[in-house]
C-alpha cells in the first residue's frame, strides 16, 4: 500500500519496523509505557515526511493512539503567546540518536517557518533534543516556551485519542502531525503495529502524475 503512495524510505530501523513491547527495549516505543505527543526522526536529514502505521494486533488493555495537529498548536501560540512563538521559531536545537551502530544528529527549530513566515514543520521529541548554550534569561524563556508547547500538544484541546483495530492503517504527515499513545497492560492481550516511512517528494510526484493523466 505504501508503495502505491510513493517510495519507501529505508532507515537504520529497516524498511518496515515493528512497534511492540520487547524485553530489552532500546527505545520507549518498544515498551508498554505511554508516549507523549512527538514527531519521528527529527535527527535525520531529511526528516521522513509521511509515516504509516499498520495495526496487526491490539487487544491489550489501554494502548490508545493519539494525534495532535502541530500546526494548530503553533498557530495558537503565535496568536496567544507571540513571544514564546518567536523563541521556538528562531532557536535551533540539536536532535540526536545513538545506538551501538548508529549516530545521527541534526539541528532545527521546534517550529520551522517558510520565508513568508508561514509554518513549514514542527519538531518535538523531548527525549532526543539538546538545547544550545544560551544566556540565562533567554534559556529560562526557552524552557517556558518549550514547556507551553509540550503542554498544549498533549492537551485535550488539541489531542484526539482512539483505538486502532487490526487491519487499520494510520497515515500521518510527520512534518505537521504529532502522535503518541496511552500506556497499556502487557498482561492482557497484545499490541503490535508495523510502520514505514514515505518521503513527500515521491507522493507529490505521484499526485501530479495522476492529475496530468486524468486532466484533473
Amino acid at each position: 500500500f505504501a508503495n502505491l503512495m510513493g517510495i519507501l524510505r529505508k532507515t537504520n530501523f529497516g524498511t518496515l519496523f515493528d512497534v511492540k513491547s520487547v524485553r530489552r527495549a532500546s527505545d520507549l516505543a518498544y515498551t508498554s509505557k505511554a508516549l507523549s505527543a512527538h514527531t519521528d526522526n527529527p535527527y535525520r536529514r531529511p526528516i521522513p515526511g509521511i509515516q504509516l502505521l499498520h495495526c496487526l494486533k491490539n487487544d491489550s488493555e489501554g494502548g490508545l493512539s493519539t494525534l495532535t495537529d502541530g500546526f494548530a498548536v503553533a498557530s495558537y501560540m503565535r496568536k496567544k503567546f507571540p513571544k514564546y512563538f518567536q523563541i521556538l521559531s528562531s532557536i535551533k536545537i540539536r536532535y540526536s540518536y545513538k545506538d551501538s551502530k548508529t549516530i545521527l544528529e541534526s539541528w532545527g527549530e521546534t517550529i520551522e517557518l517558510n520565508t513568508d513566515r508561514t509554518i513549514k514543520r514542527v519538531r518535538l521529541s523531548p527525549r532526543l533534543d539538546y538545547v544550545p548554550v544560551l544566556r540565562k534569561d533567554k534559556l529560562n524563556q526557552f524552557y517556558k516556551a518549550r514547556s507551553m508547547f509540550i503542554k498544549l500538544c498533549n492537551s485535550k484541546n488539541f489531542m484526539i485519542e482512539f483505538k486502532l483495530k487490526p487491519g487499520d492503517v494510520l497515515i500521518m504527515d510527520n512534518y505537521r502531525t504529532l502522535h503518541g499513545r496511552t500506556s497499556y497492560n502487557m498482561a492482557i492481550g497484545k499490541r503490535h503495529l508495523q510502520g514505514c516511512y514515505v518521503d513527500h517528494d515521491s507522493v507529490e510526484s505521484n499526485m501530479k502524475n495522476l492529475q496530468r493523466k486524468f486532466n484533473l
